[in-house]
């Protein structure tokens, strides 16, 4: 088994394709990290958790932690490339906030969380306890970043939008570390013809090594891709002869008649 350590560029279309892999039984990467019991029920408003590494003076959760709730009704009107760092925005809002009693007006029904591995492997339902869990492994991932870390999507080409807009194929946008290490990922599909977030990718603490890559089927690519075939030129085209007409009264002119013989003198 390989061993990988993510140096990416995050502008570069490769660069979550290194830093989305899957881990396995590393010390910052437990399979059952995301199956633990559910989280007690707690009233929101909780503090903002003390921010670290690159969050250690104002992370991310503190720039939305004073902004107002996404409206109700906002979410229905989200469409996809657009409104791509709004929906994620809505989402850090609820984590700054620690309210996410409107989580599903964000998330897909059926959203899942775990590592950031575009293969899903290893996640769990968001909403399976009504996102508790998933809240608090967001918040403490979130408060590792800068406040203004840059938010990430690799350009969709305009002739591929369209299945994207659509809900055909998905679209993923993350934040990156400045060190590259660590990552927040989000798949964003559409759902009852609003866009939502489909899946979060997340390490549960911050990396701190290599990791390993287990063997198992490719990554789905970062945005839909546009298969080009060569052009075989085939037979000519060749005009049909016309049919017989089978109609008298369209069959064709009959030859003018001969002129008559002259009589001899």
């Amino acid at each position: 088994m390989s061993s990988f350590r993510p140096r990416l560029s995050p502008l570069a279309l490769t660069a979550l394709a290194g830093a989305l892999v899957s881990g396995c039984d590393s010390p910052h990467y437990q399979p059952t990290w995301a199956s633990k019991p559910a989280l007690a029920a707690t009233a929101p408003g909780r503090p903002i958790p003390a921010g670290s590494f690159e969050g250690a003076s104002r992370s991310l959760l503190n720039e939305y932690e004073s902004r107002d709730p996404v409206p109700r009704e906002e979410p229905l009107t989200w469409a996809l490339p657009f409104n791509a760092k709004r929906i994620v925005v809505g989402l850090l809002i609820m984590a700054a906030r620690d309210d996410f009693r409107d989580l599903g007006l964000i998330v897909a029904r059926d959203a899942r969380w775990g590592i950031p591995d575009r293969r899903e492997l290893e996640a769990t339902k968001i909403l399976a306890d009504g996102g508790g869990r998933f809240m608090e492994a967001f918040r403490a991932a979130a408060s590792r970043f800068d406040a203004k870390a840059a938010f990430n999507c690799p350009p969709i080409p305009n002739q591929l939008q369209d299945y994207v807009r659509g809900g055909a194929e998905p679209m993923w946008c993350f934040y990156l570390s400045q060190d590259r290490t660590d990552v927040l990922a989000f798949k964003l599909v559409v759902e009852g013809g609003a866009a939502k977030i489909g899946y979060v990718g997340l390490f549960p603490e911050r990396p701190n090594g290599s990791f390993a890559v287990p063997p198992g089927n490719d990554s789905p690519p970062m945005v839909p891709q546009m298969i080009r075939r060569r052009f075989e030129p085939g037979p000519p085209l060749l005009r049909p002869a016309p049919a017989a007409p089978t109609d008298p009264s369209v069959a064709a002119p009959e030859a003018p008649a001969a002129a008559p013989a002259s009589a001899p003198e």
